[in-house]
């Protein structure tokens, strides 16, 4: 379900001195759409309705190996929880059927190597 929901992430960044930092981000995401009949059944009218949403936290450390002038090489790590909410509908013949839903948990210990532009 994750490929479905591309979130955005609002980050702060906290530095230490020129070579530590610190950050928490907040990943957030959602996506709705319709399914119709049509290419199941052209005789029944009805469609699929889907809801996804996608919150959490995460909290990380960044070291700056190197640093010229505006860009740096780093490497750190990172923790992050993600709550995945999905929902699902039919409805036929403009009658509802009962939702269906999936919740579940995801967390995240990881690594990092990058490069970083600070104007």
């Amino acid at each position: 379900m994750k490929e479905l929901i591309h979130p955005i992430e609002l980050t702060v960044r906290y530095n230490l001195s020129e070579k530590h930092s610190f950050y928490v981000n907040v990943p957030l995401g959602w996506k709705s759409w319709r399914d119709d009949y049509a290419s199941v059944d052209p005789v029944i009218r009805g469609y699929y309705t889907h809801k996804m949403r996608l919150y959490g936290l995460g909290i990380g450390y960044d070291y700056s190996i190197v640093s010229y002038k505006n860009l740096d090489l780093f490497a750190g790590g990172g923790l992050e929880y993600q709550r995945f909410y999905f929902r699902y509908q039919e409805v036929q013949e403009g009658e509802p059927y009962p939702f269906l839903r999936d919740r579940f948990n995801d967390y995240s210990l990881y690594p990092k190597v990058g490069l970083r532009y600070s104007s």
